[in-house]
């Protein structure tokens, strides 16, 4: 009995082949690559494509645990109570507590136009992958090079 050969789909883009990652599959790598660790060990080492898709793929696979509250690596619904999926939109405290600063220098970085914001009701608003790009930058230098 042979196999049938399979078929491997591509999307072109301006920069050559590209493939389309569904949110399950990005939850699953989430879980057994650790895609926030890669991002944050190599971001130094990689261009900022790579930085981005990496994020991408960590806001797509807490997406996908959002909506599904699934296991990725069999796709059945599982009740997990230890564990909250992260949210998508993030306050100062939680934006502070995720990249490792205070609240204030959460403020400074909005005000510099160094962290992206949205203000409602006197209210800043941090989206996570916003936050977790902030946290990924190389510290800024004194003087401003």
């Amino acid at each position: 009995m042979t196999d049938a050969p399979r078929r491997t789909t591509a999307v072109v883009g301006l920069d050559g082949p590209a493939v389309v990652i569904s949110a399950r599959a990005c939850a699953w790598l989430d879980k057994y690559a650790d895609l926030r660790q890669l991002r944050t060990r190599y971001a130094a080492l990689v261009d900022d494509e790579i930085t981005q898709t990496l994020l991408h793929m960590g806001v797509l696979a807490a997406d996908w645990h959002n909506r599904h509250g699934a296991s990725p690596a069999n796709g059945t619904a599982v009740a997990d109570t230890t564990r909250q999926p992260p949210p998508l939109e993030l306050t100062t405290q939680q934006a502070a507590d995720l990249i490792g600063i205070s609240p204030s220098g959460i403020r400074k970085a909005i005000n510099r136009g160094q962290l992206d914001a949205t203000r409602s009701n006197g209210r800043w608003t941090i989206s996570r992958a916003d936050a977790e790009m902030y946290r990924t930058r190389p510290p800024a230098r004194p003087g401003g090079s």
